[in-house]
């Protein structure tokens, strides 16, 4: 896992890092609750993937993305996000888990255990 001010470094200058790498750091920051910093090393991360022309990991990323602010959200905006995640989870066989280490999970998995996981309390009981 990697420490704040790494996940800060490679925010606002990762441009030489890998994007699994700042994939990673963003995971590990969403994880944190350094919600702003996962923004940025997603994004960052995301430009790397589509440099690369690396089209899975770059929708994995989207997912976790979606995760992240599913997680932040609250309310009605819950209920959409959770929609979307689920719908793009649906499309794959294997994601990172948004929980450390963050080993590959089957989608499926990590989809069943979405509402539990990502959907606030309030968002549930809507």
């Amino acid at each position: 896992m990697t420490s704040p001010v790494t996940r800060w470094l490679f925010a606002r200058c990762g441009v030489f890092v890998r994007g699994a790498t700042l994939h990673r750091a963003a995971l590990a920051a969403c994880h944190a609750g350094e919600h702003a910093t996962a923004a940025a090393l997603f994004e960052r991360a995301a430009r790397a993937y589509r440099r690369d022309l690396d089209v899975c990991a770059l929708a994995r990323l989207r997912i976790h993305e979606g995760i992240a602010r599913l997680r932040a959200a609250g309310g009605a905006d819950a209920a959409t996000l959770a929609a979307e995640v689920e719908q793009l989870l649906g499309r794959l066989d294997e994601i990172e888990s948004p929980e450390p280490p963050f080993a590959p999970v089957p989608a499926r998995d990590l989809l069943e255990a979405l509402p539990r996981q990502a959907v606030p309390a309030a968002a549930r009981a809507a």
